[in-house]
């Protein structure tokens, strides 16, 4: 079996290092210094897993960055990234896996544990892995739900469309039968077959309908329970802080940033239902963001709700622009935040099934 490619960027005197370290992990390593190369290789051959090996870490998020950016096709793929550091750089590399950069850091120099980049791979690869699944079996089981209950709504129709030509055709019989009594056997022998079949129609139609509907409505319970995915950005911590305590608090799942690029860059692997994004932040603003975002086919048709201090006119016309699904003016009292989002967002799941 061939194994996975993975792609290291490193500083030269680090590659055969990094190399040596990831032996066992399943990964064939190709290794580069710099962006460039690695963006025109991409549409040849995309990595299942980015490691990052550089003394200066500040080149490290360059280089993923610039990958980000340049590489056709990257913005909108799933890259599993693992940081590799020296031991005095640990808060900085915290600070970037926390801000959503990288996915994983590991110290490498001193080597203290010869095993443990080894260890990071599998773990989230594996995770990553898991975590595809469990979305996949989510997505299906939607699928397969709005299927399901199109399918018995059209039974339940079918039925009671038969039932009303069969009860007009019975009162049809009848007023014949009244106005032609000598005829009453020829009416009944050219209605009453009609009828059974339409009767029969209705019946089975019925049946079929009632058979699926506690596994409906088990699927939607089921899926009732998944909560869905709210990615939020700002950059003034304390206020998203405020924001995703508020927003979890209604049972949705918040995974928050104070980097506008950090999100960016996590939003294909994160696949949320929702994004809520600060409209004025350093760098990256949130309508260039969301403008970034809606370029990735897989991102396109998310709900993308701008969070602003100021709602002048302005503003909103530049935000509906670029297609906001709703705004949240700041502070926003809970109320007003959760009835946007529920404007915004799809439902979670297909009304639940009657038998």
């Amino acid at each position: 079996m061939t194994a996975s490619l993975a792609w290291l960027f490193a500083d030269a005197d680090a590659i055969e290092e990094v190399r040596a370290l990831a032996e066992g992990s399943g990964f064939r390593i190709e290794a580069f210094t710099d962006g460039a190369r690695a963006a025109k290789r991409y549409a040849q051959a995309p990595p299942a897993l980015l490691l990052f090996a550089h003394v200066d870490l500040a080149l490290a998020e360059r280089a993923f960055l610039e990958l980000f950016r340049t590489a056709p096709g990257f913005a909108g793929g799933d890259h599993p990234s693992i940081l590799l550091c020296k031991g005095q750089d640990v808060d900085l590399a915290y600070d970037l896996v926390r801000r959503g950069v990288f996915d994983d850091y590991v110290v490498f120099r001193p080597l203290y544990d010869p095993h443990r980049l080894a260890i990071s791979i599998r773990h989230l690869t594996g995770a990553r892995r898991g975590e595809d699944q469990a979305a996949a079996a989510r997505r299906q089981l939607a699928a397969a739900q709005t299927g399901a209950s199109a399918l018995h709504g059209a039974l339940t129709r079918q039925a009671q469309a038969s039932e009303a030509v069969a009860a007009d055709l019975a009162a049809a019989r009848q007023r014949l039968v009244a106005a032609a009594p000598e005829l009453h056997p020829v009416i009944e022998a050219a209605c009453s077959p009609a009828e059974r079949r339409l009767v029969a129609s209705s019946a089975e139609a019925r049946n079929t309908a009632a058979a699926v509907a506690p596994q409906l409505s088990q699927a939607a319970a089921w899926l009732a329970q998944q909560p869905q995915r709210l990615v939020v950005v700002d950059d003034d911590p304390v206020y998203l802080k405020v924001l995703a305590s508020m927003l979890e608090s209604a049972g949705y799942e918040v995974r928050a940033f104070t980097d506008p690029q950090g999100a960016l860059v996590a939003l294909p692997r994160l696949k949320p239902d929702a994004v809520l994004v600060d409209v004025e932040m350093p760098g990256i603003g949130g309508l260039e963001l969301i403008a970034a975002a809606k370029r990735v086919p897989a991102l396109a048709g998310i709900p993308y709700l701008a969070i602003t201090g100021h709602a002048d006119a302005e503003t909103v016309r530049a935000a509906a622009q670029h297609g906001v699904a709703g705004f949240i003016v700041k502070p926003g009292q809970r109320a007003a935040v959760l009835s946007k989002l529920r404007e915004a967002l799809p439902p979670p799941m297909p009304p639940e099934i009657a038998p």
